[in-house]
């Protein structure tokens, strides 16, 4: 959806979806996740749940759902209305949206999906630097500066608000403002290059870190972005 994912699980969908990604990484940023008349047990209600049981913990879900909305009707005659709240008291985050007389969901229109998602849709996409999870103390600190990128599928463009996302967690861990870009070869790179970098012990430590990261063959002619990032307040 304009370069966003978007994921909607109604009824034993919206379970499926909340144990998936409490259990798993998902390989894209999640825009939103909308949990539509989802049970969250079967406790006091008919219905069997097979093996779709949720994990003790939705943290997962949290970290990585972006935007989790709850959308449940009060006279849901399937899933019961307490579900919902098991929901919020886990992902207290979360946005609820209780409905009267819409039952299960089980209407042809939803408009109130639809505008929800398009308001979604319309929002500015807001760029991410990603980092391995040793570095995030050093950027919490003001230890760590720049970044150094290769390839940049993003077109990070001075003064761009970015957030920060923990590699390893898919977490995003703060915010902040692209103050200074400049691309140059490795060749060129001097000392004050790595003011705010973490330091190599050699050349050929710096192409072997970079070749890991990126795979295929580097050298001295390979151009660096050199990122100079403030961290938010």
């Amino acid at each position: 959806l304009r370069d966003r994912v978007v994921l909607i699980g109604h009824s034993l969908g919206g379970i499926f979806l909340a144990k998936y990604l409490s259990e798993n990484d998902f390989p894209k940023k999640i825009s939103a996740t909308y949990l539509i008349a989802a049970p969250y047990d079967a406790e006091d209600s008919e219905y069997s749940l097979a093996d779709f049981t949720l994990p003790k913990s939705l943290e997962k879900l949290r970290r990585q759902g972006g935007k989790i909305f709850i959308f449940q009707s009060e006279d849901d005659p399937v899933v019961p209305f307490p579900n919902s709240e098991k929901y919020l008291r886990a992902l207290p985050n979360a946005k609820k949206m209780v409905f009267k007389n819409n039952g299960h969901f089980s209407q042809e229109k939803f408009p109130e999906l639809i505008e929800s998602v398009k308001k979604i849709s319309s929002e500015p996409v807001q760029k991410t630097l990603k980092f391995k999870e040793h570095l995030v103390p050093l950027i919490l600190s003001g230890k760590k500066t720049v970044i150094w990128r290769i390839f940049d599928d993003k077109d990070l463009q001075a003064g761009d608000n970015v957030d920060l996302i923990n590699a390893d967690t898919k977490e995003i861990f703060g915010s902040a403002k692209l103050i200074e870009i400049k691309e140059k070869p490795f060749d060129e790179i001097t000392d004050e290059d790595f003011d705010g970098y973490e330091k190599f012990e050699s050349e050929e430590e710096m192409y072997e870190t970079y070749k890991k990261y990126y795979g295929g063959k580097l050298n001295k002619d390979t151009t660096v972005k050199i990122i100079k990032f403030k961290l938010d307040e």
